[in-house]
């Protein structure tokens, strides 16, 4: 951690105070002495003459009065070059001052010691650490006159030492002038300015100086002071802090002293010039609000204040969005530059910079009160260059990155696949005239569906693949017989080309004892309508044109609407909304890619070019226009997956279990959740506002919160609404996209597309002149090995180390249960993130 303070210094950002006191603590305590160098004035390193030469070049001072790094380059200390440090606390008594001085905070100290034969002068630097902001220094000496004890603390400190008297100490003062104009009188006005965790006070009391009284208690005489103040116990009383009329503080050790290197030559206390105390605070307003144009409050985000690369102070957004903070205007300098950083709240260890602000370029004359308005900020916006609720890219890319190495493992999966497409690219340029599907074909791996000659071909075959499969839909019960049903695969008037055909398709089946059967396919297009039932030579053929019927509603409907594109519309309001809310710690593992995944994929599946357009009889616009259709008939609300039909229904076997695993666990964790729902019930509510309001159309989505307070009825429309968006983000989607390659992978079993026109010519020619053009059927290709390889982010292997334990346990609770219907609990996908 050293090399953080070998260039430009170092200060944390963006911490919690306790962490970076420890961090910089750890810096202290790495570099102890072996043997203690000995007490002067000659400044760490150097020589009498140096100091001199120093003296005389009073701007090398600037160090300690202008920069508020935490820990800077060795440099040559004039004064207490040596002396130790430990980590303290701020104990605040009864006052009717503010900030730190109420709220106490951690610290360090550090106790230096200037002797020689004839003076000995103590000095005391005191650092406290806020939450998210910079840290905030006191200073102090007990004049400018030695004493004969060695006892440190025979006398106390204060910010405020009367003026010298000696001509040497004077003249000094005199020199140090041309940095600060009172170089003796340290301010503590900055203590007042700022809570411990980092909220800005509104009206700032501080005293006009502290002193820092020994308790009569501790001892130094007849050791080295450094030695003497490290067997020093810990929680001892060093100083009582007081102001003009008595004990407002008491400053406490939380560790041994430590005399070291580090803390001798880098460990820093920025200098409070006394100007603060004249010129006062500078109070910076402002509010937070979206970039779109309802301008809705952009609540409980980090907001930082900053002067070029020095921090002033930090703050934290309300519920609506505003904002203030305190700045002693001493660390403004004359002619600051304000920037204004917004930060999103860290699920890790820092957190995120959203947006950059400035503020007024120059400011000539500081005023008192700074109000910088309403301050838009592109921060997970709804796009609005499309009817779908999807979230909007800033600067062209997804406000939603990849979890780290994802990509890299992404690439490495597909790498084979990646090698095959070439392949055929080459072929089919070099050959395109002689180029067929088959050849295409024998490019990948030999299909799963070609694995038992008879099984495809086969009627129980066909029935099972369209509950069971990539697409397992759920068919409607016929009215008039329990032991019938119907699969509908239609298509309303939207733009098609005429490349390819767009039929709708009927398949009637009836159970025949344990087995399901397909009774009849309707097809129609084109103003045609012809029925096949089994037995009809061309019943092989109208199963092949309902199979690419059932394999284009799957990637539309089931993959790309109800998982894809309905968990986009949640996570987009999840990130706008939840910060503080213990619901986004639960959803956001499983919402925490499917933004970045969908915007990688928009060209490659929507674009001119895309897969869509190009290889299917929809073009993009016909596409969008279905999906928006879909996306209108999904709702949280009273869903549950489907009932088995059958014995041989495994899908829906699987979804119930999962479905039950996840609303028990989602229960559980809602009860002992509900004083954190309850404090955050102001961003459960906007969030789902969002949800209502941007939803594809009215009513699409159910409100999940519809009182202004917490109860038993509002939590179970949460709980059903997070159980929902864990289903889907995570087995619904499991099962549909890893099925890709299973029913995907075979050109002549499904596809995307058949060329014809009517059903006739649909069911008159045969598999090579049906099926899609070799490009298309490569691409085809292509995706479904694409989508199925990458393998992160899975439920039992926690890869990611996102999950809650107890989540983790209930699924892999289940893998003998799924592992009887064929699903391995092992493959389920946590989040979509392909």
């Amino acid at each position: 951690m050293r090399a953080l303070c070998d260039a430009n210094g170092w200060h944390h950002r963006g911490m919690r105070g306790v962490d970076a006191r420890d961090e910089l603590w750890a810096m202290v305590c790495a570099e102890p002495y072996d043997r203690l160098p000995a007490h002067g004035t000659r400044g760490v390193g150097s020589s009498r003459r140096d100091t001199l030469r120093a003296l005389l070049r009073p701007r090398s001072m600037a160090y300690a009065f202008r920069r508020r790094d935490d820990a800077l380059p060795g440099r040559l200390k004039l004064f207490h070059p040596y002396g130790a440090v430990a980590c303290v606390a701020l104990r605040p008594l009864p006052s009717r001052y503010t900030g730190l001085l109420h709220s106490g905070a951690p610290g360090l100290v550090r106790l230096g010691w200037a002797t020689d034969e004839k003076l000995a002068i103590q000095g005391i630097g005191l650092k406290l650490f806020v939450d998210g902001g910079a840290t905030h220094n006191c200073v102090a000496v007990p004049g400018f006159s030695g004493q004969d004890s060695d006892d440190f603390f025979a006398r106390g400190v204060t910010t405020w030492p009367e003026a010298p008297t000696e001509p040497l100490i004077r003249a000094l003062a005199a020199l140090l002038q041309v940095v600060t104009p009172t170089p003796t009188v340290l301010s503590v006005a900055s203590l007042a300015t700022v809570e411990r965790d980092g909220r800005a006070v509104a009206e700032p009391r501080a005293p006009r100086r502290l002193r820092f009284t020994p308790t009569g208690e501790l001892s130094t005489a007849g050791r080295d002071v450094r030695e003497a103040l490290a067997a020093l116990p810990v929680g001892a009383v060093l100083y009582r802090v007081e102001d003009d009329d008595g004990p407002i503080a008491e400053l406490v050790t939380r560790s041994p002293f430590v005399a070291s290197s580090f803390g001798d030559r880098q460990l820093h206390f920025a200098h409070q010039e006394p100007r603060a105390d004249a010129l006062g605070v500078l109070t910076v307003r402002g509010r937070l609000v979206h970039a779109s144009a309802d301008e809705a409050p952009l609540h409980h985000m980090a907001v930082r204040l900053r002067c070029g690369r020095r921090i002033l102070a930090a703050a934290e957004t309300d519920l609506d969005g505003r904002f203030a903070l305190n700045v002693a205007r001493v660390q403004l300098g004359r002619r600051p530059a304000l920037v204004v950083d917004v930060l999103e709240p860290g699920e890790g260890a820092a957190a995120r910079r959203v947006a950059e602000l400035r503020g007024p370029r120059r400011l000539l004359e500081l005023p008192r009160r700074l109000d910088l308005g309403d301050l838009r900020v592109r921060y997970w916006e709804y796009d609005a260059s499309t009817p779908l609720p999807r979230a909007a890219t800033v600067d062209g890319r997804a406000v939603q990155p990849f979890e780290p190495g994802y990509m890299r493992h992404m690439v490495a999966a597909n790498l084979g696949n990646a090698t095959r497409r070439a392949a055929g690219v080459a072929l089919l340029r070099l050959r395109s005239k002689t180029t067929t599907v088959a050849r295409v074909q024998a490019l990948y791996p030999e299909p799963f569906t070609r694995g038992d000659a008879a099984r495809p071909r086969s009627d129980a075959w066909f029935a099972a693949r369209l509950l069971d499969g990539f697409n397992p839909v759920q068919p409607e019960r016929r009215e008039d017989r329990d032991d019938r049903f119907m699969l509908r695969f239609r298509w309303p008037e939207r733009a098609c080309d005429q490349l390819y055909a767009l039929p709708d398709v009927d398949v009637a089946l009836e159970l025949r004892g344990a087995a399901l059967m397909p009774a009849a396919i309707t097809i129609a297009a084109a103003g045609e309508r012809c029925v096949v039932e089994p037995g009809d030579p061309r019943w092989e053929r109208a199963k092949r044109v309902a199979r690419m019927a059932w394999n284009l509603d799957g990637e539309l409907r089931a993959h790309l609407a109800r998982c894809h594109l309905n968990m986009e519309q949640y996570a987009v309001a999840l990130w706008r909304n939840l910060r503080r809310s213990p619901l986004r710690r639960l959803l956001a593992p499983h919402l925490r890619s499917v933004v970045a995944v969908n915007r990688m994929g928009d060209a490659s599946i929507f674009g001119n070019l895309g897969v869509m357009a190009e290889g299917t009889p929809l073009h993009s616009s016909g596409a969008v226009s279905l999906l928006r259709a879909e996306l209108g008939r999904l709702d949280w609300r009273g869903f549950r997956p489907p009932e088995a039909i059958y014995p041989g229904h495994r899908y829906a076997r699987c979804a119930q279990r999962i479905w039950g695993a996840l609303a028990d666990y989602v229960r559980r964790w809602f009860s002992r959740e509900r004083a954190g729902l309850a404090a955050s019930w102001g961003e459960l509510r906007r969030f789902s506002e969002d949800l209502v309001e941007h939803a594809v159309e009215a009513g699409a989505v159910s409100p999940a919160v519809l009182g202004d307070a917490i109860n038993d009825e509002e939590l179970g429309r949460l709980e059903q609404l997070a159980t929902y968006v864990i289903f889907h983000a995570t087995f619904a989607h499991s099962w549909t996209n890893d099925l890709q390659v299973e029913d995907g992978s075979d050109l002549a079993y499904a596809n995307l597309a058949m060329r014809g026109a009517t059903p006739s010519s649909l069911l008159s020619v045969d598999d090579e002149d049906a099926g899609p053009w070799p490009y298309h059927g490569l691409e085809q290709l292509y995706f479904a090995y694409a989508l199925s390889a990458p393998r992160r982010g899975l439920v039992v292997a926690n890869d990611y180390g996102d999950l809650e334990p107890e989540l983790v346990r209930a699924i892999a609770a289940l893998g003998p249960e799924l592992a009887a219907d064929g699903f391995d609990v092992a493959r389920l996908r946590s989040r979509i993130n392909i």
